[in-house]
């Protein structure tokens, strides 16, 4: 989690580090256009997945028939790492089961969407 979220904070701050990562995996003329979308895509990176994403991705499945029954968000999310989605993560690391008290997740309690 915390890789994704460096990553999108590196890729928001410099869309052309996307440039190298794409020479090295597309032919020219694929890798060529990627720092524009990501410079255009870059405010909408968010590694936090709300229970309202989760919602719309169940609804979707279920309609698409690929699922019988919705998932539980706290079964698709790893909500113990909400902290470094917020950016919390001072707080996640040193309040410890104070942190989890109050609603912050983690692995014993992790707090729902």
């Amino acid at each position: 989690m915390r890789a994704i979220v460096r990553t999108q904070k590196a890729l928001k701050a410099d869309p052309a580090l996307a440039t190298a990562i794409g020479n090295r995996l597309f032919p020219p003329e694929e890798a060529s256009p990627i720092s524009s979308l990501v410079a255009r895509d870059a405010p909408f990176y968010d590694a936090m997945v709300t229970s309202g994403a989760v919602d719309g991705s169940n609804k979707f499945a279920k309609a698409s028939g690929l699922i019988a029954e919705p998932a539980p968000y706290e079964r698709l999310v790893a909500s113990q790492f909400r902290p470094i989605w917020n950016g919390w993560r001072r707080a996640y690391f040193f309040t410890g089961a104070a942190g989890l008290s109050m609603g912050l997740g983690g692995a014993a309690g992790g707090a729902a969407g």
